[in-house]
């Protein structure tokens, strides 16, 4: 990883903390940050799916045509 990749990391672990924390929610260091890469993987797949696909796509329950 390159350092502007451990950044973004790290600022995504820290958001996901903070959100977890307001639920009430906290997680060990190593889980948050395997959930920090999934949420990147996600997000990725996510967008691939609506370059790639004819159909609509549901995310967080809006609908975004691809």
């Amino acid at each position: 990883m390159t350092p502007e990749d451990d950044d973004a990391q790290a600022a995504r672990e820290r958001w996901l903390r903070t959100l977890l924390q307001r639920q009430g929610l906290e997680l060990e260091p190593a889980r948050l940050a395997e959930l920090a890469r999934a949420q990147v993987l996600l997000a990725r797949y996510t967008d691939f799916l609506r370059q790639a696909s004819p159909v609509s796509v549901r995310t967080l329950g809006h609908t975004h045509d691809a």
